[in-house]
């Protein structure tokens, strides 16, 4: 009789132990699977994926879930979560992006889980980062941009973009003034040029997807100037030089540099300044003075060598002060020929002229331009026009050797000639800037005054009406008698 308690004792324990151990994992009752479900997935803000679920079993360790996303590769991205809970969050998400989950229920060393459930976050815009702005010079800038995130959405454009106002909210700033990046590199560097000297800019970086355009933050700086201008002390001739130093560079040097070849930089001859001023002088007297001359002011720092951007160029010898008004002139000897090197500025007693130019010299009308020049100087005639040409290797050449380097020719001959345009007065002024350079000559006849034409692509003489001659207004350069 003892033998049977005890065996149905022992029976009555390991019938017990079993029924917990099953219980223990419920999946071995049922397909519990078809109980286990994920009940609800949402994406309940740019950064949150919200999943619940609900499963009627108390009999078990807790849950885990399981994720996958483009790489095909499912990953668990929980811990144990507590059976008690029935709603978890994923936050770390990205725009654009499928995400499949899985919900698994644990007991023991037995798992089960849910059907497969999937959302597709939504495209945001781009975000991005203006990082840095260096190596600023006069004219340039690099700038340095990031890329953080394309807002689950392909690229479409993305650069910079820049203007002399501040941003004010989030407009089409980039038609301003802009330059695209083309490459997929999430961080890169776009150089900006051709600015202002001694600006002030606004820049910023920018970036579209398909659900629209994205700033990043604005960053501003200054650019630099180098200035120089020649003025003559007594019977010396002084570079005077100025540095903006927008950005409070170290200043190792400055001064001007020189040479009779027109590419000049501080590889050649230098004539250093000790002012310890941002503004400077430099005593010329060490030049050549019968040979023609190209100079620029120069100052270099730590970092870089700024440059005047203007390259001025004259003869020392043959440098004329007009005694009307004191205005100084640079002159270049070419071929024989002693030309002005810059255009006449002087603003007559009397006649018909007109100036809104920074440089501060005047557009005049034929008859005004035919007595403009200062004694012992002269209009020159259509003839020496047509000489220049000639001495500067003929109509082929004569923009490469006669047109400043600023307008982007090699000025071999020092002549410095710059695209000013001209002036017409019809019902309005409108000046034609940019179509190369426009002088008048002293020729005439009963029907057409003349003037001579410099640009890119074209010498010529233009001929105008003199009916008209009096509503356009050419610029001057004089030539020595």
């Amino acid at each position: 009789m003892k033998k049977l308690v005890i065996v149905l004792v022992i029976f009555s324990i390991v019938f017990i132990n079993c029924e917990q151990r099953e219980w223990n994992n419920p999946y071995d009752t049922g397909d519990w699977t078809y109980y286990l479900k994920i009940d609800n997935i949402d994406q309940i803000d740019p950064d949150t994926i919200e999943l619940q679920w609900s499963f009627n079993e108390n009999n078990f360790d807790g849950y885990y879930i399981e994720r996958k996303t483009n790489d095909n590769k499912w990953k668990k991205i929980s811990g144990l979560i507590d059976k008690k809970k029935n709603k978890w969050y994923d936050s770390n998400i990205d725009p654009g992006t499928e995400y499949k989950y899985k919900l698994y229920a644990v007991a023991g060393d037995f798992i089960s889980n849910s059907e497969l459930v999937s959302v597709t976050t939504e495209v945001t815009l781009p975000e991005i980062n203006t990082i840095s702005i260096h190596d600023i010079s006069t004219t340039e800038i690099i700038c340095e941009c990031e890329l953080i995130s394309n807002g689950g959405s392909s690229i479409e454009r993305q650069g910079v973009c820049w203007r002399e106002s501040e941003f004010s909210g989030n407009s089409d700033y980039f038609l301003d003034n802009n330059l695209i990046y083309d490459s997929t590199n999430s961080i890169y560097s776009i150089t900006i040029s051709d600015l202002k000297p001694n600006t002030k800019y606004y820049i910023r970086t920018f970036a579209q997807n398909y659900k629209g355009i994205s700033y990043g933050n604005v960053l501003s700086i200054s650019t630099e100037e180098v200035l120089i201008k020649i003025e003559k002390e007594s019977e010396t001739l002084i570079a005077q030089a100025s540095f903006t130093n927008n950005n409070n560079k170290n200043i190792i040097e400055k001064g001007i540099c020189w040479d009779t070849n027109c590419e000049v930089s501080i590889n050649d001859n230098k004539i250093l300044s000790n002012d310890n001023i941002e503004s400077f002088k430099c005593n010329l007297s060490s030049m050549s003075q019968t040979e023609n001359c190209f100079i620029r002011s120069f100052v270099t720092t730590e970092e870089q060598t700024y440059y005047s951007p203007k390259m001025l160029s004259f003869t020392p010898n043959e440098v004329f002060i007009d005694s009307r008004d004191n205005k100084l002139y640079l002159a270049v000897n070419i071929n024989n020929q002693v030309w002005f090197s810059e255009n006449l500025a002087y603003k007559p007693l009397s006649g018909i002229y007109y100036t809104d130019y920074d440089d501060g010299f005047y557009y005049y009308n034929w008859t005004t331009a035919n007595s403009a020049c200062p004694e012992g100087w002269h209009l020159p005639s259509v003839q020496e026009w047509e000489e220049l040409t000639e001495s500067v290797g003929g109509i082929e050449f004569a923009f490469e050797n006669l047109g400043s380097i600023e307008w982007g020719a090699s000025n071999s001959s020092g002549f410095n000639a710059e695209p000013d345009g001209y002036y017409s007065r019809n019902q309005y002024w409108d000046q034609l800037w940019g179509y190369g350079s426009f002088y008048w000559t002293s020729n005439y006849n009963d029907y057409y005054y003349f003037g001579y034409h410099i640009n890119i692509d074209e010498i010529s003489t233009e001929e105008y009406s003199s009916t008209s001659a009096s509503d356009y207004y050419l610029t001057v350069r004089c030539v020595k008698d």
